[in-house]
């Protein structure tokens, strides 16, 4: 089965002419999925992905001037947490296994992280693409509280990005 998605990155506006000339730059190993190219997906009316992308530069980054590119991303190599009951099913599998090590550890509930599931399943199945329905709704960025959950996706390897364009931008 192939994957296919639309997905829309933002940035602040300085990085245009780079992303436009060079593509996009991965984030460090310490993100939500690990190292990667960050998107958010839309599923309306629970999420938009490019007013997320917006929101992310404006209240996470505090960049005034933002933009948004949207991507197209394919790839036979994915793990989907949105569409795929088996690989939603598989990741509530090992997130249960994970928490109860974490608990039986002597660890606190609240300091359980889905990151660690993530990490984990990297070396359990490989994949370059991962999509997941993220419960942001307890995550406050200064003044921006995400009162929703978010689509988002992480590209593991540029190969999946097959179209990339500047869709929107402002100050």
């Amino acid at each position: 089965m192939n994957f296919n998605c639309i997905g829309y990155h933002g940035t602040p506006y300085k990085n245009v002419d780079a992303i436009q000339r060079n593509g996009y730059q991965f984030s460090d190993e310490h993100q939500w999925f690990g190292a990667g190219v960050y998107f958010f997906g839309t599923m309306l009316p629970l999420s938009d992905g490019i007013e997320e992308a917006k929101k992310w530069v404006l209240f996470v980054k505090k960049e005034s001037e933002w933009a948004v590119f949207k991507s197209t991303i394919e790839t036979n190599e994915y793990f989907d947490c949105v569409n795929n009951s088996d690989d939603r099913a598989f990741f509530d599998k090992l997130r249960k296994e994970l928490f109860a090590l974490h608990i039986k550890s002597g660890r606190k509930v609240e300091h359980f992280k889905d990151r660690v599931v993530f990490k984990e399943l990297e070396k359990k199945q490989s994949f370059i693409v991962v999509r997941a329905l993220v419960d942001a709704t307890k995550k406050s960025y200064f003044n921006y509280v995400i009162s929703h959950p978010q689509i988002q996706i992480c590209v593991k390897d540029l190969i999946a990005i097959t179209d990339n364009e500047l869709i929107a931008s402002g100050k």
